[in-house]
């Protein structure tokens, strides 16, 4: 072997053990790219389960805003209700009650009129009385005798 001969192995020699030590960089720097890129995988999927979970909460509370706007809407309702009906009542008794003293007042005038029709018929002995628009007319009946 000659000295070019041998300059030339040992830059062959040397290409071969840079490219052994290249190849055994690639695969280690293929696992860290597959690695990281399976870890910026996994951080997008674990945002999206996050924000999944997030949307999800921001619609049950919504829900159950709604329902409770629901149930505090028929309760107003409920309680409108109940208040108009309690008035309607109240009304009808307080028209009852006007009814009856009404009944009541005609029915002590009438005892009053009788009692004095009554009065005035013990003190004028016979004779009749009439009540006639408040007011009393007493009529004697004088019994005419044929002559």
């Amino acid at each position: 072997m000659n000295s070019t001969e041998s300059s030339l192995n040992v830059q062959n020699s040397e290409a071969v053990v840079s490219s052994k030590g290249n190849n055994a960089q690639k695969p280690k720097e293929h696992d860290e790219r597959l690695r990281l890129a399976q870890a910026r995988v996994r951080e997008i999927q674990r945002r999206k389960l996050v924000e999944l979970r997030e949307s999800i909460e921001r619609s049950e509370e919504c829900r159950r805003k709604q329902e409770e706007d629901r149930r505090k809407r028929i309760e107003e309702t409920k309680q409108r209700d109940e208040q108009r009906r309690a008035n309607v009542e109240e009304r009808k008794k307080k028209l009852m009650d006007e009814e009856n003293e009404r009944k009541q007042a005609i029915l002590k005038k009438m005892a009053e009129r009788t009692s004095k029709l009554e009065q005035i018929k013990l003190r004028k002995g016979s004779g009749d009385a009439f009540v006639f628009n408040n007011c009393i007319i007493l009529c004697t009946m004088r019994r005419h005798m044929p002559q």
